[in-house]
């Protein structure tokens, strides 16, 4: 571009008005890093969890949670996972399956793979609202989950799937 010219350059932009926008990260106040000043209940564990996993970013799954306070509820009981962190993982991670975002994102499916079973399919829900889903994606990603399940458990049944090694 020569700085000396009397053109305008412009792009070609559509602008998209928002209905509304969530809370900025930065905008929400809290008493220490890990602890919430806002009237939604965080126990430690909770805050704990994020700070770990997210480190400064877990300022961006408060803000989700400020925004919308039942992505502060668990995914499954007892686990720390919140269903704020399904939605996270979809906007700022790419996940696009339920098995990446049990497996991968939230690791639930590692550590208790009964609990991510019987939460599925209200991740399923979740995920179906952020990426439009209709009922039969949601039946396929359940289907394909169930499955991948059902086939580690088989294969932690059958010993004979195991690689044999001389010595």
């Amino acid at each position: 571009l020569d700085p000396y010219s009397t053109k305008v350059y412009t792009w070609n932009l559509q602008i998209v008005p928002m209905t509304h926008a969530p809370p900025s990260p930065t905008s929400i106040r809290w008493s220490s890093p890990h602890e919430p000043t806002d009237s939604r209940k965080h126990n430690g564990s909770t805050s704990s969890h994020l700070g770990n996993r997210y480190g400064t970013l877990a300022a961006e799954i408060r803000a989700l949670i400020a925004f919308d306070a039942a992505l502060g509820d668990p995914i499954a009981p007892s686990q720390p996972y919140l269903r704020a962190e399904v939605v996270y993982a979809i906007r700022h991670e790419m996940a696009t399956t339920l098995d990446d975002v049990l497996a991968r994102r939230t690791r639930l499916h590692i550590f208790d793979r009964p609990a991510a079973l019987a939460a599925a399919p209200a991740v399923a829900a979740l995920m179906a609202t952020e990426l439009h889903w209709d009922a039969i994606e949601v039946d396929r990603q359940l289907a394909n989950y169930q499955q991948l399940c059902a086939a580690e458990d088989t294969a932690a049944r059958d010993q004979s799937l195991l690689p044999h090694t001389s010595h």
